[in-house]
This record gives C-alpha cells, sequence and structure tokens, in this order.
C-alpha cells in the first residue's frame, strides 16, 4: 500500500474526474465495462440473477431496469474507492476487503478479477479518447492491482472462515473434514452463509438505534440552551457540557421528504460545495474552525497542536492539519457517493472508520459537536442554496454517518476485550 506513488494517484483522480464530466457518467461507463465483461467472457452472464433471462438476446439486456441498477452501482462503487484513495490506504482497504468477502457469496473467483481488470482499461480508454496515456493507464493498472488485491485478501479470508467453520461441524457430526478446495468447488451452500453472516454484521444493535434517534433529536435541539440527549450518559462524563444550536425557526418550514427525495437533495447540494475551488482544504478548514470555536478542547485530540498552543491560527497552516482537514472532507464525499438503495457498502466504511477513530481518543460526545460544525459549515458554503429542507436532510444523514460510526466502535472495543479475554 505504501508503494503507491503521489503522482499515480493524482492521474488517476484526473482521469476519473474527466470521465465523471460525461452525463451520466454511471450508466455509460457501466454499459461499456459490462459489455466487455460479456465479451471477454460470456459465461459470466449466468453469474447474474438478470442475467439467464438474456441468453442469446444480450442486446435487450442493455436495456433492463436490473442491468442499469447493477451496472451503474459498480461504477458509484468504483467513484466511491476513487475517493478513498490517498496517502492513507487502510480504510480503503478494509472496505474493499470487504467487498470481496461479500463477492464469495456471487460465486466470484480469483480468475475473474483479470477479466474486470481488462474490462475496466477498456472502458477507461473508450471514454478517456485522446487522454488516454501511457502514464494514466499505468496509473490505473496500477490503482486496480490494489484493488483486486485487497478485495481478494477480503474473499480468502471469508473462505479460509467458511471452512473452519465446516471442518468443526463435520468433526462434530463424525464426518470426513473437507479440504479447502472441496469447500470451494462444492461452494453452493456456502453463499447463503455468507450473505447471513454480511446481513446480519451490518445491522444496527438496538443500542445503535436508539442512539440514531438521540442523535437525531441532538441535533434538532432549539437555542434555548437545553441539554442534548447525546451529552448525557457515562460516555460524556469526563467531557465539557456542550449544546447545540444547529436548528431554528425555519426548521417548520421544511418539507417531508422520503429516503431517495433526501438522498438526491443532499447529493445535489454537495456537489454545489464541491464547485468551489480547492473544495476539500477550503471546506475542511472551515469545518475544524467551527470545531475548535464549539469546543476550543478539541485541539489536544491533533497532535500537531502542541507546536501553536500561543498562535492558534497559524494551525490553520499547518502541513499536517490541512492533509487531516482534505482527508476529512475527502472521506464525507465517499460517503455521499455511496449513499443509494444498497446501504451496506456505506455502512461497512463508516463502521471501519468508527472503530479506527476509537484509536484517536474519539468519544461519543465528540459526535454532536461536530455535527454543529458540519451543518454550519455547509450553511456557509451554500449560502441562499442552505434551505430547511436541505438542513433536515443532512442532520438525518449526519445522523445515519455518526450512528453506523458509533457501532462500528463499539464492535471494534467489544472485539478487543474478547482478544485480551481469550489471551
Amino acid at each position: 500500500m505504501e508503494d503507491i506513488d503521489f503522482r499515480v494517484v493524482n492521474a488517476v483522480n484526473d482521469s476519473w474526474d474527466q470521465i465523471k464530466r460525461i452525463p451520466n457518467y454511471d450508466a455509460v461507463a457501466g454499459e461499456i465495462l459490462f459489455r466487455k465483461i460479456f465479451e471477454i467472457a460470456p459465461p459470466a452472464l449466468n453469474m447474474y440473477s438478470f442475467g439467464s433471462e438474456f441468453v442469446g438476446r444480450e442486446g435487450e439486456l442493455y436495456k433492463s431496469p436490473a442491468f442499469k441498477a447493477h451496472s451503474s452501482g459498480v461504477v458509484k462503487t468504483l467513484d466511491a474507492a476513487v475517493g478513498m484513495l490517498g496517502p492513507d490506504l487502510e480504510i480503503a482497504a478494509k472496505v474493499l476487503a470487504d467487498l470481496g468477502a461479500k463477492h464469495v457469496a456471487y460465486g466470484v473467483l480469483p480468475a475473474h478479477y483479470g477479466i474486470v481488470g481488462e474490462a475496466l482499461l477498456h472502458t477507461l480508454e473508450t471514454a478517456l479518447g485522446d487522454s488516454w496515456t501511457p502514464n494514466v493507464k499505468k496509473g490505473w493498472t496500477v490503482i486496480y492491482a490494489f484493488l483486486s488485491t485487497a478485495m481478494l485478501a477480503g474473499s480468502n479470508r471469508r473462505m479460509d472462515k467458511v471452512h473452519r467453520r465446516k471442518a468443526r461441524l463435520a468433526k462434530v457430526n463424525g464426518e470426513p473434514v473437507p479440504t479447502l478446495k472441496d469447500t470451494t468447488a462444492r461452494g453452493v451452500s456456502i453463499p447463503g452463509e455468507v450473505l447471513t453472516e454480511l446481513e446480519e454484521s451490518s445491522a444496527l444493535t438496538p443500542a445503535a438505534r436508539r442512539r440514531l434517534e438521540d442523535l437525531a433529536e441532538c441535533l434538532r435541539t432549539g437555542e434555548d440552551g437545553s441539554e442534548s440527549p447525546s451529552t448525557r450518559g457515562p460516555a460524556a462524563d469526563d467531557q465539557t457540557e456542550t449544546t447545540t444550536s444547529c436548528s431554528s425557526d425555519e426548521e417548520d418550514d421544511a418539507v417531508d421528504v422520503d429516503y431517495s427525495k433526501m438522498v438526491e437533495i443532499v447529493s445535489t447540494s454537495w456537489e454545489t460545495v464541491k464547485k468551489m475551488p480547492n473544495c476539500e482544504e477550503v471546506a475542511g478548514v472551515l469545518l475544524f474552525r467551527n470545531i475548535f470555536d464549539i469546543a476550543p478542547q478539541a485541539k489536544d485530540l491533533f497532535a500537531f497542536s502542541a507546536l501553536y498552543k500561543n498562535n492558534d491560527e497559524e494551525i490553520f497552516k499547518d502541513p499536517a492539519f490541512l492533509r487531516h482537514a482534505r482527508g476529512v472532507v475527502a472521506m464525507l464525499d465517499a460517503a455521499v457517493n455511496l449513499l443509494g438503495p444498497d446501504l451496506e457498502p456505506v455502512t461497512r466504511t463508516l463502521k471501519h472508520l468508527g472503530a479506527r477513530h476509537t484509536q484517536y481518543g474519539v468519544v461519543e460526545a465528540h459526535y454532536p459537536i461536530v455535527g454543529e460544525a458540519l451543518l454550519k459549515t455547509l450553511e456557509t458554503a451554500l449560502g441562499d442554496q442552505w434551505t430547511a429542507t436541505v438542513k433536515q436532510g443532512w442532520v438525518s444523514i449526519f445522523t445515519f454517518i455518526s450512528t453506523t460510526m458509533l457501532n462500528g466502535a463499539e464492535q471494534s472495543i467489544s472485539e478487543s476485550l474478547e482478544d485480551q479475554l481469550e489471551l
């Protein structure tokens, strides 16, 4: 992971941004990608639930709503993966490993990754035209090698886990212990087991669901200074009590919308923010200014802050701070891009992020502070476009993001304690 040069990442990001400027880029790129996959390996059509009915009449396949939804989803997942590329690839590697584990349930084998890689490079070459230079091709080859290797690592771990489970069951029943090769070949019973486990692992616990409601209430607290639910409880006992002021009378004017409309509203407003020059740095600095205004003690969470005890303003020029601020906005961008009918990818990403933030001393009481700061940042960036309905959408999205991260943090702490007990 450390061998990926920043120039490679920049070449990939620049070329991907060019593709995203194509109208309906996800649908266009998705069709090119799958046309090439089915050209290289026609039997691959049978791997998809919607594929069997189009065998022999593939031309109609590309008009199918099911195909369009799937192919667009694949491109959006690639978009999210590209958005996570940067100096620290640990989060991306974990997310991709989970994605690889999930694809075991769909019958995806190591040999398939080479086919997809060839099809992806063809898609990029077709979409980029003259911009498909040797340097860009080299960059995408390196990045796809990283993506596929990370996914295969997750796939192998999942298969090993399933094999160990089957081996234990075989011993209990007095049956021959299957080899890993036999388990893979028989694979018919594996998908159901793996899929069930994935679904269960991505579900929110009852405590997390209650916290989701608490966080939503916290972000909607009026300006009367009343204590918010999320600042109460053991996690906040040793923290400076903070109340939010992110709601106002304008909330009465908000229009109730369904989930799909809410995602559209949030995504559209976020695209407006991204049009700002140097968006990641500008929004990142503004976000952390708001965080430090609300909770000055939050500076102590960052190692570089000790250098600027007597000159807080210099923090916002520190290279380490700017990298971190840009990274936070890039991660928010990736999360927004992953919003859609299937929330499993973004759920897994956020759980990993929440688990990792426990190492940085982030606790439950910090999330409402970040939520208030984020809403203030968006309000500043959007200006007149910051309506009550847009605000309501972002409150809901941040509630989901923070609750899922907290769930990941809880699971990480629980697993760590279990490991210590086993030792």
